[in-house]
C-alpha cells in the first residue's frame, strides 16, 4: 500500500518526544484507574448498538447507512475468510495478503453489525469464525517489497478494524454472543502481535504516527489497559499540536496529495470518538488561544477544500482536493459530534453542508467503515 515520505527516525522521534514530555507533566482528566472502562465502548457504546435497529427503521440517515452495509460484499455470509500465518506487505502497492488482513477484519465487523441489527445468529457465528480463524493462524507481518517499516503502517491500519468487531462480539449485551474465553484469549494474542508492530510508527509526525495512535487507544480500551490509554491520549495531544496549524491546514502530508492528509484527520476523529465513549473530551481540545476546537477548525478547512471554496494549496503534488472526500468514510462521527451534539453548524458552515451532501461516503478499506449507519443519527 502507499505510504508517506517521512523524515529520519531520529528527527521525528525528537519532535514527538519533546511534545510528549510536556503533555505527560500533567495527568489527563478522568483517569481510567479510578473508574474503569465502558464496554462495549470502542467505536460504539451499548446504548448506541442496542438502538441501531430502531434508528434504521425510523431515521433516514441510519437507513442509508444500513443499505450501504447490506450492499457491501463484506456483509455477505458466503465468502470464506482467508487467514494467513505470514502477511506479506508491499509498500506503495497491494497484494492478497494485505487485502485479506484488512478485508477479513471489515467482514468480521460487518457480521457483528448485521447480527446486532437483525438478531440473525448466522452473522454472529460468521463473525466469531473469522475472529477465531485469524487468531489461530496469524504469526507475523513481513515486508515483501519496498520500505521495511511499511509493516508498521499495515498493522496500524488493520488493528482498529479487528478491534471494532471484537468489541461487539465480546461485550455487546453483556457477552450474549457467547464468545468462548479461550477464543478471547487467543484473539488478544493476535491483537498484541499487530499492536507490537504498529507501535513502531507512533513517533512519526504524520499519518503513520496518528494511525499507530488510533490502534493504541482502541486496543487500550478493548483490553482494559489504563496505562496504555493514558499514553495514547497524551500522544494524540502531542500529534494534534505538532501536525495541525491554526488555519486548519496540516504540516506533514498536506501537499503530497488529497488523501494522505485525510488519513490523519480520520484517525483523529476516531481517536476522539473512542475517548468520548470513555468520558474524555478530546474533540474539544483547543490550541494557541483559539476558542474553536482545533479538530473542528481542521474539518472546516478541509471541507472548504473539498467543496472548492478554497483552491488547492500551492505546491500540491498530485490530484485535487475538490470532492476527494467522497472516496472515504469516517466524517459522520465528527458530524454527529460537532453538528448534532454540540450545535456548531454556524461555526462550521462548509462542514455542516458537506457531510449530508455526499453521505454515505466511499469504501476506502484503510479505516473503519459504515459510520453513517453507526453514528449518523445518534444525537448524543
Amino acid at each position: 500500500m502507499k505510504g508517506p515520505l517521512i523524515a529520519s527516525k531520529p528527527a521525528r522521534r525528537w519532535i514527538i518526544a519533546a511534545g510528549l514530555a510536556m503533555v505527560l507533566l500533567t495527568k489527563p482528566a478522568a483517569a481510567r484507574d479510578a473508574k474503569g472502562f465502558h464496554h462495549p465502548g470502542v467505536f460504539s457504546r451499548q446504548q448506541d448498538l442496542a438502538g441501531m435497529a430502531r434508528r434504521v427503521a425510523a431515521e433516514p440517515t441510519a437507513k442509508t447507512g444500513y443499505e450501504q452495509l447490506k450492499r457491501s460484499p463484506y456483509a455477505s455470509l458466503e465468502p470464506p475468510s482467508t487467514p494467513y500465518a505470514v502477511v506479506l506487505v508491499a509498500a506503495s502497492a497491494s497484494n492478497k495478503f494485505e487485502a485479506a488482513l484488512r478485508g477479513d477484519g471489515h467482514a468480521a465487523y460487518a457480521m457483528a453489525l448485521m447480527w446486532v441489527i437483525t438478531e440473525d445468529h448466522r452473522y454472529r457465528d460468521k463473525a466469531i469464525s473469522i475472529l477465531d480463524g485469524w487468531a489461530a493462524t496469524f504469526q507475523e507481518l513481513k515486508i515483501q517489497t519496498g520500505f521495511a517499516a511499511q509493516i508498521e503502517l499495515e498493522a496500524a491500519w488493520a488493528a482498529p478494524i479487528w478491534i471494532a468487531a471484537a468489541d461487539i462480539i465480546r461485550y455487546y449485551d453483556r457477552g450474549t454472543a457467547g464468545w468462548k474465553p479461550a477464543s478471547v484469549t487467543a484473539f488478544d494474542g493476535f491483537l498484541n502481535k499487530l499492536l507490537q508492530v504498529a507501535r513502531g510508527a507512533r513517533t512519526n509526525n504524520n499519518n503513520w504516527g496518528t494511525s499507530a495512535n488510533l490502534a493504541m487507544v482502541a486496543a487500550a480500551v478493548y483490553q482494559d489497559d489504563a496505562a496504555a490509554y493514558q499514553e495514547a491520549l497524551a500522544l494524540h495531544k502531542s500529534h494534534l499540536a505538532s501536525i495541525s496549524k491554526k488555519t486548519g491546514a496540516l504540516g506533514p502530508d498536506y501537499l503530497r496529495d488529497p488523501w494522505h492528509p485525510q488519513y490523519t484527520i480520520l484517525t483523529w476523529i476516531q481517536i476522539c470518538e473512542i475517548a468520548w465513549n470513555q468520558g474524555d473530551d478530546l474533540y474539544g481540545l483547543s490550541l494557541e488561544g483559539q476558542s474553536v476546537p482545533r479538530l473542528a477548525i481542521c474539518l472546516e478547512h478541509f471541507s472548504q477544500l473539498f467543496s472548492g471554496q478554497l483552491p488547492d494549496p500551492a505546491g500540491l503534488k498530485v490530484g485535487h482536493f475538490k470532492d476527494s472526500q467522497k472516496k472515504r468514510q469516517g466524517y459522520d462521527m465528527a458530524f454527529n459530534h460537532f453538528i448534532r451534539r454540540k450545535g456548531l453548524a454556524a461555526q462550521l458552515p462548509a462542514f455542516a453542508k458537506m457531510v449530508p451532501a455526499w453521505r454515505p461516503g466511499g469504501s476506502d478499506d484503510h479505516f473503519l467503515a459504515w459510520d453513517t449507519l453507526t453514528h449518523g443519527d445518534l444525537h448524543h
